[in-house]
């Protein structure tokens, strides 16, 4: 009787706890500026049951009545969303501010699992070291005499060309389709490999972008409730082991190259620039940012992660897009078709394809 006392106050507590800073978090923030306008939403649970299967959808809704950046309650925390291009490159392009991660705790519960370097950790001195060695990583790729990128996305430009014609107009689902280009053109440019759907430690990654997406999604449970990782556990192991397979994939290719790559000349892909990067670090500046070898490689895994999950969602939204707006598809076409004819698309035509570019 007396435990389920102590538990009966317990609940009590925490509820009063969560509805004060609920309702004590709507009144304005610690810098005494307006904040933006949004919708109410319910104690404890905020705007989230209000929000369905399709956030996105939810929000551009919302901003046709309270603008291109309102504000909304997910749970116990306040979210701004920003709902336009100029909105969106305003604050993550124009300010620094925006540079770093949130601390939630989809967020801590990748990092635990996951030996991402930068790509989900916050903007501090050791995340912009990893990011400047990243870009470095593929600058020295793109300028190696060995590097065959232009080749490889022609190639697999080709097969995807090829692939799409065999339909004969009819529907079909092309994510498979997509994600063998996508594999091609990073498996090589990363490990000098070529990927596939086919390969058996390829075929778990091919649904990990959707799982991605479900787990960062917006209005989590996971992120918006105390109680959230707890709720959510299941989904949470379930998680954690898809990211196995990226891990065993990045671990059985990056051995090979720790031996080989001593100077620029040996590099042949990403991988062997990430290497060198790692090499050329002077002992000292490691030390004094908190970095090993193996963190700085752990670049690798970023930029495999960020090519699939992040592209193949690109490609996808691109596709969606276009067939939304025959218009946008046809102006497009046509413009390709001025500047390269019936040869094929080069990176010398960027400067001359400014529609596509935008």
């Amino acid at each position: 009787m007396i435990a389920w006392t102590i538990v009966q106050l317990l609940v009590l507590v925490w509820a009063i706890r969560t509805l004060w800073k609920y309702f004590t978090a709507s009144g304005g923030n610690k810098l005494g500026l307006p904040e933006p306008p949004g919708p109410y939403g319910l104690p404890v649970v905020g705007y989230m049951p209000f929000l369905g299967s399709e956030p996105h959808l939810a929000f551009a809704k919302l901003s046709q009545k309270y603008g291109d950046i309102f504000q909304v309650q997910l749970g116990t925390q306040k979210v701004v969303v920003l709902n336009s291009l100029d909105a969106i490159k305003e604050a993550y392009i124009k300010d620094a501010s925006f540079a770093g991660r949130p601390n939630s705790a989809s967020i801590q519960i990748f990092l635990k699992s996951s030996s991402s370097s930068f790509g989900f950790r916050t903007g501090n001195a050791q995340w912009k070291f990893l990011r400047k060695i990243a870009i470095k990583a593929l600058g020295i790729f793109a300028s190696s005499r060995n590097s065959r990128l232009e080749a490889v996305v022609g190639e697999a430009n080709e097969e995807l060309h090829a692939e799409l014609e065999a339909t004969n107009g009819e529907p079909f689902d092309p994510q498979r389709n997509i994600f063998d280009c996508v594999a091609g053109v990073i498996g090589t440019i990363l490990f000098g490999l070529d990927f596939s759907s086919k390969d058996t430690l390829l075929k778990p990654i091919l649904s990990l972008s959707q799982k991605f997406v479900k787990f960062f999604t917006a209005g989590s449970i996971l992120d918006s409730l105390p109680l959230g990782p707890l709720i959510m556990r299941h989904k949470v192991k379930e998680f954690i082991e898809s990211l196995k397979p990226v891990d065993v994939l990045v671990d059985r290719h990056i051995a090979e190259h720790l031996v080989h790559c001593e100077e620029e000349d040996d590099v042949r892909d990403v991988a062997d620039a990430v290497v060198l990067a790692a090499k050329q670090t002077p002992s000292d500046l490691k030390q004094q940012l908190g970095l090993t070898d193996d963190r700085i490689r752990c670049i690798t895994r970023d930029l495999f992660g960020a090519g699939f999950a992040t592209v193949m969602e690109s490609f996808r939204w691109a596709i969606n897009l276009l067939a939304a707006n025959p218009d946008v598809q046809e102006r497009a076409r046509r413009e390709l078709a001025e500047v390269c004819g019936d040869r094929p698309l080069c990176l010398t035509d960027r400067p001359d394809i400014h529609y596509n570019e935008a």
